[in-house]
């Protein structure tokens, strides 16, 4: 019988309620023939088809688990059905725990978020060395729980990522600082001469700009030309006002993850007379907590104290730079930053300060008591929705629920009774973050439609949403970008670009970059300065040539417009962000799985600049900080069992997807061979060029620990494949 026929068959017996028990002997023998013949995907869309999945589990062996592995993940991302994903997830699970490749079962139970999964495979696993390795993917997905082991404790909570990272910045040699006319690079430029009078120049906008330059190139790398030198306050107040903050909050990206040395450093700042050098200070004391778990709660010690203060603007940051510190981890005792939410007297930038920091911290949670909280805020603040800072509570709501799928309908159902345009920026909001990453093509119509027709124009940034992390979806979406730009408004021009950069964030694709270089010089100016933005941030930390030319010229050509060159500055500094060893992409695990807080620091600025004029322009150009929640090292770097470095060579190149493809097609083409460490560019994967070491994980990305390989053992295995190859002949 043909495959059809068995299937036919064998459904209609099922629909009828007859016995189907004469049939499986023929489905047995049918699945063993596909797997003896490398034909596992085929033989999972034979048992699917019959609901006969689970008998997958008979069949998988060592030589057989990687096939059906990768087949079944990438399948998942195709189900409509929630719980049909759930029954593959869980039976990769079953499987992984079988074989025991621990690593990937991990992936599989943060892919779930599950964290008795998580801790059950570290209870299960045998070997300390496979656990420090559990415990390096754990912190790259910025998840935690509590460990007896005190070194697995410390991978897990990233205290070791600054001393990591400082290495890896000797073995590149980039440990000098870079000034920003290191990036700038206008000897390369030609500037037209500005009679005196003529156009406008900005010096507190150029120096603020500067800032965020030197503090995204010298990200992490504790040292600068700027603030960390003896002359620091000097150059912190050549800004103006809310300059000031930003300024003084750059210590915190410079001394990003050096929770001991850094924390010291700006002691001094905490307890200025000026209250914007304080506040500036309170968020660097968040960024340099931020992504690290700390037995002692610095951040908290600090912070807590400050949220009550009487200057609303000591409030504001103490509430942002606690959202930094604690993103994601959705701690029952940080339910004090919920307190402004109930004062009907507080001022609207308090109110949506603290909302955006519950939305942070809490994010992906769906928590009853957070959400209702955040609910009562929209509508009691209806008054003040004008407010830029207002939209923030809506993008909290969403924040809570994301990838929550189902769980959000309730909170929708209650936000549409509000007033638009209210309702409308919470309903598109919210349900964008729930189903993100899900590519729910009956919703990316029902967004494209509000989009276009209806001119909601945040809705662009919710179709992406569902799109990212998968190619035909990606594909799909910039499709849709190229009709809002060519169909829509200016309002829906000026969110294209920002939902360019959500798309292809740290990947600087062709495609986007031409469409983005094309509306940086749109007659619009928030269109032109959010596609500037964009290109720092699909170029963000790769150092790419290409773009840094295009910003270049751009610099020159508005010159005489402070905002414009305000955001290309930005760009630059985005675009040579950790001097090229940090990656913005909250995707990782060979982009198996998203990091949540990332994806959420992402959007909190992208909403920003949606309305960049009053928000990133004005005094709340702080919020790009949150930038800095996402940026990880883009490298690979392979280390021995004691966690000492190890060289290896390794091939770097393009990813290609051989999922469900027969025989044994290689996964990278195009590579170069390289000495770990090595950058790796999103979109690019890295195989070991050598037998002497084996990997604990299947995804050669971040850290790596290597095993060797017993010599002896592996003689004995080549004297076999001899012999066997001899008896045959």
């Amino acid at each position: 019988m043909e495959r059809e026929d068995v299937v036919t068959e064998y459904n209609r017996l099922k629909e009828s309620g007859e016995s189907v028990e004469h049939l499986m002997p023929l489905i047995d023998q049918m699945v063993s023939y596909r797997f003896m013949h490398q034909l596992a995907p085929n033989a999972c869309d034979f048992l699917f088809e019959m609901g006969l999945l689970d008998k997958i589990m008979e069949f998988i062996d060592d030589a057989t688990f990687k096939r059906v592995y990768s087949y079944l993940f990438s399948v998942v991302q195709y189900l409509p059905h929630e719980e049909e994903r759930q029954t593959i997830m869980n039976l990769l699970y079953r499987a992984s725990i079988s074989q025991h490749q621990y690593a990937s079962a991990l992936v599989v139970a943060l892919r779930l978020d599950n964290m008795e999964m998580a801790e059950q495979i570290f209870t299960d696993c045998p070997n300390e060395s496979l656990k420090k390795q559990l415990a390096f993917i754990m912190a790259r997905h910025q998840a935690f729980f509590e460990q007896d082991d005190e070194e697995l404790q410390e991978i897990m909570s990233n205290s070791k990522l600054n001393e990591l990272f400082l290495q890896l910045a000797r073995d590149f040699d980039i440990t000098d600082a870079k000034t920003p006319e290191d990036v700038y690079k206008s000897h390369l430029v030609k500037r037209e001469h500005r009679p005196l009078g003529q156009g406008t120049y900005d010096s507190a906008r150029e120096n603020l700009a500067s800032t965020f330059v030197n503090a995204f190139v010298n990200c992490g790398f504790g040292n600068d030309t700027l603030v960390t030198v003896a002359e620091g306050n000097k150059w912190i107040f050549n800004h103006k006002d809310a300059g000031i903050i930003s300024a003084s909050a750059s210590l915190g990206s410079i001394l990003r993850w050096d929770v001991e040395g850094g924390l010291a450093q700006i002691d001094k700042f905490m307890y200025a007379s000026d209250r914007n050098v304080q506040a500036g200070a309170l968020l660097a004391a968040g960024l340099i907590c931020g992504g690290v778990r700390n037995e002692c709660d610095p951040a908290l010690g600090l912070l807590v104290e400050y949220l009550e203060h009487a200057d609303t603007q000591i409030r504001v940051a103490a509430l942002i730079g606690l959202s930094f510190a604690y993103a994601g981890t959705g701690r029952e005792d940080l339910e004090m930053l919920s307190e402004p939410l109930l004062d009907p007297s507080a001022p609207i930038e308090v109110v949506s300060a603290a909302a955006l920091a519950c939305g942070v911290v809490y994010c992906g949670t769906a928590d009853e008591q957070m959400s209702q909280l955040l609910l009562q805020a929209l509508m009691e603040r209806d008054a003040d929705f004008n407010h830029p800072t207002a939209r923030f509570i809506s993008v909290a709501l969403g924040l809570l629920f994301m990838n929550r799928g189902e769980m959000c309908e309730t909170m929708l159902e209650a936000v549409r009774v509000l007033r638009p345009p209210i309702s409308t920026y919470a309903e598109i909001t919210i349900e964008g973050c729930a189903y993100a990453g899900t590519g729910d093509v009956m919703r990316i119509q029902k967004f494209v439609h509000m989009a276009l027709e209806d001119n909601k124009h945040s809705a662009a940034l919710s179709v992406v949403l569902l799109c990212m992390g998968e190619e035909l979806g990606s594909q799909m979406a910039l499709r849709h970008l190229e009709h809002f730009i060519q169909y829509g408004d200016e309002k829906a021009r000026r969110v294209a670009p920002l939902a360019y950069a959500l798309l292809s964030t740290s990947n600087p694709e062709i495609d986007v970059t031409d469409m983005l270089s094309r509306l940086s010089h749109d007659v619009d100016a928030e269109v032109a300065m959010n596609a500037a933005i964009a290109l720092g941030l699909v170029a963000a930390g790769t150092n790419n040539g290409r773009i840094s030319s295009l910003l270049r010229q751009l610099s020159v050509y508005y010159a005489k417009e402070p905002n414009n060159l305000f955001a290309v500055r930005i760009g630059q500094g985005l675009v040579h962000l950790g001097k090229g060893a940090l990656t913005l992409s909250p995707f990782h695990s060979d982009n198996m799985l998203c990091c949540r807080p990332a994806l959420a620091s992402l959007l909190v600025v992208l909403h920003a600049c949606l309305d960049i004029n009053n928000l990133i322009l004005g005094s709340h150009h702080y919020l790009m900080y949150y930038l800095l929640l996402a940026a990880r090292p883009r490298v690979l770097m392979t280390l021995r069992p004691d966690l000492t470095p190890l060289p290896v060579p390794v091939r770097v190149g393009q990813a290609v997807d051989v999922a469900g493809q027969p025989g044994c097609p290689k996964s990278i083409t195009g590579f170069q061979t390289h000495t770990t460490p090595v950058l790796i560019p999103t979109g690019h994967r890295a195989e070991l060029a050598t037998t002497d070491y084996t990997s604990l994980t299947p995804v050669l990305e971040d850290f790596v620990i290597l095993d060797a390989v017993d010599e002896s053992a592996a003689d004995s295995d080549k004297m076999d494949v001899v012999t066997t190859t001899t008896t045959s002949a």
